[in-house]
């Protein structure tokens, strides 16, 4: 049995054993590189979001600190025309500049009607509502 075939005679693509295991690293690296990004961009958000709801809650703490409860039927009622109102309206004008992240300030007492302004402070862009203004509900 003359057998004249050889392993040598088979036509495949050969590929070195060096060439094998670049792809492989390669491909081995671009999927850790990948699921590394897709993993810090996530941590980041997260952490992001986090900060900014403290400063909001810190913010809205502060406020509430600033606003006496007692006189918000009277800031209603008389606005501009009482000293405190005033006061406490320069207070919140400069809990606004304490930070470049915080855009609006306002207060709202929130009735079956709608929202009444209390305070609601100018910006730029946006002139705020005067007291005892009603905002309907959406």
């Amino acid at each position: 049995m003359n057998n004249k075939f050889s392993i040598n005679d088979i036509k495949c693509r050969k590929y070195s054993l060096r060439i094998k295991v670049l792809v492989l690293l390669s491909l081995a690296l671009f999927i850790f590189g990948f699921a590394a990004a897709a993993m810090s961009y996530k941590i980041y958000l997260d952490s992001s979001v986090e900060q900014h709801k403290r400063l909001a809650i810190g913010i809205a703490n502060l406020v509430s600190d600033v606003v006496n409860p007692k006189l918000v039927d009277d800031y209603l009622e008389k606005g501009t025309s009482l000293k405190e109102y005033n006061e406490t309206k320069m207070k919140l004008y400069k809990i606004r500049e304490s930070s470049p992240d915080i855009k609006y300030v306002y207060v709202y007492k929130i009735l079956e009607d709608g929202c009444h302004v209390v305070f609601d402070l100018d910006t730029p862009e946006v002139i705020g509502n005067d007291p005892g203004t009603v905002q309907e509900f959406d």
